[in-house]
């Protein structure tokens, strides 16, 4: 997937998630590179 749209709709989980008064947090420790791609885990909560 490009770079740009990853960012792209990883912005849009969060600013849904804010939208609807939900908590979001990075998972610590589940952040990983894979050649250039970045992974995390995000908990979300009502």
């Amino acid at each position: 997937m490009c770079p740009v749209l990853r960012r792209v709709m990883d912005s849009l989980v969060i600013s849904e998630a804010a939208r609807h008064k939900m908590q979001i947090n990075e998972l610590v420790g589940t952040r990983s590179f894979v050649g250039n791609l970045e992974g995390l885990i995000y908990e979300v909560n009502l």
